[in-house]
């Protein structure tokens, strides 16, 4: 399919960021992973889902029960998992665009394991529960949030964004699961991921997650490109870096109604 082409043209942007040295320099521009320059960390996070009872994600995740050939790259069956959240909401109110920023630099530069990043948390808990998830339920409304397992390896929730400013909440969750699914089945590095992406886009993997979605979730189910994004999802940037697709995505879903 032309779009797995697409996977293989951002990979680097769109995995890895703290401790797993995935990233490209063109990762800053192109893909939709937060956290360029943010320090290691060898912390890993359970995420408990509604089909598992958890999956461990991060650094060293799945080498007791994972499984790797030179045919699957680093395919972790056990991190086929939906993203946390059920419903996709936006305008919520809990941040300002100030705390958003800080917020970037507190956890996403610095680190969420930083004292910066729970500093951030401690002063600001209403917004910091809206921008990550509280449990498998989304975050503290129950939403899918913008960041996705911040602790090991952020994913920026572009696809939940982009359905909210279409009209089409129905889509943000699958279109996102799908997403999320990559992200946790693949905990690669360089180059294992090329066959790892094969295996995990499969129906019986990640492939499940929106298969059977309207029609109109499909042309941005595969988004992966900062650019094509709208503009709301990237701050009003013409040019944008995974800040701004931060502060857009946030903005959207936490920010004023």
């Amino acid at each position: 399919m032309a779009w797995r082409q697409g996977w293989r043209a951002v990979v680097a942007g769109l995995l890895v960021v703290q401790g797993w040295a995935c990233q490209s320099s063109s990762a800053t521009k192109s893909g939709s992973t937060a956290g360029s320059g943010g320090a290691t960390s060898s912390t890993t996070v359970t995420i408990a889902s509604s089909s598992q009872s958890s999956v461990t994600a991060g650094a060293g995740a799945g080498t007791s029960t994972g499984f790797t050939n030179p045919d699957d790259g680093c395919f972790q069956p056990y991190g086929v998992l939906p993203a946390a959240g059920t419903q996709a909401l936006m305008g919520l109110g809990r941040c300002t665009p100030e705390e958003v920023a800080d917020y970037i630099e507190a956890c996403l530069v610095s680190g969420s394991a930083s004292s910066t990043c729970n500093d951030f948390a401690s002063n600001h808990p209403t917004c910091k529960s809206c921008l990550t998830a509280a449990n498998p339920s989304g975050n503290a409304d129950g939403a899918l949030p913008p960041i996705l397992n911040e602790v090991t390896s952020p994913l920026i929730n572009i696809w939940t964004c982009e359905a909210l400013v279409r009209g089409l909440p129905y889509c943000a969750k699958p279109n996102t699961d799908f997403h999320f699914c990559l992200h946790s089945a693949c905990p690669c590095s360089d180059p294992e991921h090329w066959n790892c992406y094969e295996l995990a886009t499969e129906s019986s993997a990640c492939g499940s997650f929106g298969q059977y979605a309207p029609s109109e979730c499909t042309p941005f189910r595969t988004l992966t490109e900062l650019g094509d994004l709208s503009p709301e999802c990237v701050a009003g940037a013409t040019d944008p870096t995974w800040r701004d697709a931060v502060a857009g995505v946030a903005n959207v879903i936490c920010g004023a109604p």
